[in-house]
């Protein structure tokens, strides 16, 4: 809302690997951190918004040839990735507080060779808490929901279940669907296409409520979750030397 941006320092990577990457918030230290991890080498690096050079971040050897990662989504202080390697299928943590990876196991999902169906899997967060919707079957649609945040026992819980309509265009085109707001009586979710729109389910109606989302001809719709605010990043960069820019004096 403010205009306002930053430019992070250069990357310096291989070209022949895939980058992939996210930012999230410290509270005990006040920062914004962005985390780069390139796919083949694990390779990890961090930069404090606002400071000018990106740091070295020290990896368990274990977690070694992670590819095709989905969905980045902060919750707890960390960031998530929902990470696929053939049939197996994981996500990938890191916490900004401890600049550790680790790897979380997902809740009882089938995971597919086929990596068209991999679109299917879906996270995010609801509720300040980490979900994960399974939408690859052509019946129904599955809300997992984590419970208990604990490195040693992650604990998984379903949500909710609600039933397709036989033969729908979203189970036939595009099996995806996003949760995208919970509320005190039930949870509003996209399937992502343009004709189903959006989805209200109420746990104790049997059928899901319909909403089109009119003016546009789109095939496809994401949802960009955004909380809008006015808080300068001259507020909250580090660094005497950061030159915090706008889109409007361009």
């Amino acid at each position: 809302m403010t205009g306002e941006f930053i430019r992070l320092p250069k990357v310096i990577r291989n070209k022949f690997n895939t980058l992939f990457s996210g930012i999230g918030y410290q509270p005990s230290t006040n920062e914004y951190k962005v985390v780069k991890i390139e796919y083949d080498s694990m390779n990890v690096e961090i930069n404090v918004v606002g400071t000018p050079t990106w740091r070295n971040v020290r990896i368990s050897p274990t977690i070694l040839g992670i590819w095709r990662s989905k969905h980045p989504t902060f919750v707890n202080e960390a960031l998530h990735w929902i990470i696929f390697n053939g049939k197996r299928g994981s996500i990938l943590c890191f916490n900004f507080e401890t600049e550790k990876l680790q790897l979380i196991f997902l809740p009882s999902i089938p995971v597919f060779q086929n990596t068209y169906l991999h679109k299917g899997i879906s996270m995010g967060a609801l509720r300040d808490s980490l979900y994960v919707c399974n939408a690859t079957l052509p019946s129904s649609v599955d809300v997992w929901i984590m419970r208990d945040y604990d490195s040693t026992k992650v604990k998984w819980s379903k949500a909710f279940t609600f039933k397709r309509a036989p033969y729908s265009e979203v189970s036939v085109y595009w099996p995806i669907c996003w949760p995208v707001k919970h509320f005190e009586k039930g949870t509003a979710m996209l399937e992502f296409c343009s004709k189903a729109g959006f989805t209200y389910y109420y746990p104790k109606n049997s059928r899901p409520n319909k909403f089109q989302v009119c003016g546009t001809q789109e095939k496809t719709l994401k949802v960009i979750p955004h909380i809008p605010s006015l808080i300068s990043l001259k507020d909250v960069v580090k660094g005497d030397n950061a030159e915090v820019l706008n889109i409007h004096s361009r």
